[in-house]
C-alpha cells in the first residue's frame, strides 16, 4: 500500500505510544502541572474519555476517544499550538454532537465561553429549529466562510485524521470523503495555509490505494 513521505511525521506522531500520561507530558512542555491551564486540559482529557466510555466505536473500528485524543495531539504537537483554549477544543471537538449529556450550556459552565463558542462552530448546535438537512448544511458552510482561523486549525486536524483512518471503509465512502474534502476543506486549508500538503498527500494515497482501476475491482472489507 502506497504511503507518501509528506505524512511521515504525522504518522510517527499517531503511531507513537498512547495514553493520558504521555499526552499530558506533551502539555507539561507548555504549562506547569500546577498551572490552571494545564489542569483545564487535563480535565478536558478526562471528561472526554469518560464521556466516550460507553459509546460505540467509530465506523472504522477505532474507539471514539482515540479520534478525539489524536485531534488534540495534532493541534498541540504537530501544529505546535500552545493555546489551552485550542488544545481543549481539539480534544472535545465532537463532544456536543456525539454525547447528549454534554450540551453547549454544560460546556460553558465547565470549560468557559471561548471553548464553548469553538465547539458550537464545530458541531452546529445552535442551528435555528425546523430546518432541513440541506438548509443546515448551507448554514454550516456559510458560518465556515466567516469562521476564525482557530476553527480551521481544529477542523483541518479533524479532517486529516479522518482521511487517515478510512482504510477499512467501503470505496463509496472513501470517494465521498475525498470529494467533500476537495470541495469544502482544501480551499480553506489553502486560504489559511494549514495542513495543505498533508491533506493533499492523504487524498493522493486514498486515490492510489482504493480508487485506481485495479483497487476498485478488489473487495474492500466493509468495516464502516
Amino acid at each position: 500500500m502506497l504511503r507518501l513521505g509528506a505524512l511521515d511525521k504525522v504518522r510517527a506522531l499517531l503511531d507513537a505510544p498512547r495514553g493520558r500520561t504521555i499526552f499530558m507530558a506533551h502539555v507539561a512542555r507548555i504549562y506547569s502541572p500546577l498551572d490552571w491551564r494545564y489542569l483545564l486540559i487535563h480535565k478536558a482529557y478526562n471528561d472526554g474519555k469518560d464521556a466516550c466510555r460507553n459509546e460505540e466505536d467509530r465506523e472504522g473500528g477505532e474507539r471514539k476517544f482515540e479520534h478525539w485524543r489524536m485531534v488534540g495531539l495534532l493541534v498541540m504537537v504537530y501544529l505546535r499550538i500552545t493555546s489551552h483554549i485550542k488544545i481543549c477544543a481539539g480534544i472535545l471537538h465532537d463532544m456536543p454532537e456525539d454525547i447528549k449529556q454534554w450540551s453547549i450550556e454544560r460546556v460553558i459552565r465547565e470549560f468557559g465561553m471561548e471553548i464553548a463558542v469553538l465547539l458550537d462552530l464545530l458541531n452546529n448546535k445552535s442551528m435555528p429549529e425546523g430546518l432541513s438537512k440541506a438548509e443546515q448544511l448551507a448554514i454550516y458552510h456559510r458560518r465556515a466562510e466567516l469562521a476564525p482561523r482557530e476553527f480551521w486549525e481544529i477542523k483541518l486536524c479533524d479532517r486529516l485524521h479522518n482521511l487517515l483512518t478510512l482504510d477499512a471503509c467501503p470505496i463509496e465512502k472513501i470517494r465521498r470523503k475525498i470529494e467533500e474534502t476537495e470541495r469544502y476543506y482544501l480551499p480553506y486549508a489553502e486560504k489559511h495555509f494549514i495542513l495543505v500538503h498533508e491533506i493533499e498527500a492523504a487524498i493522493a494515497e486514498l486515490r492510489v490505494n482504493f480508487l485506481s482501476p485495479k483497487t476498485e475491482a478488489d473487495e474492500i472489507p466493509n468495516g464502516c
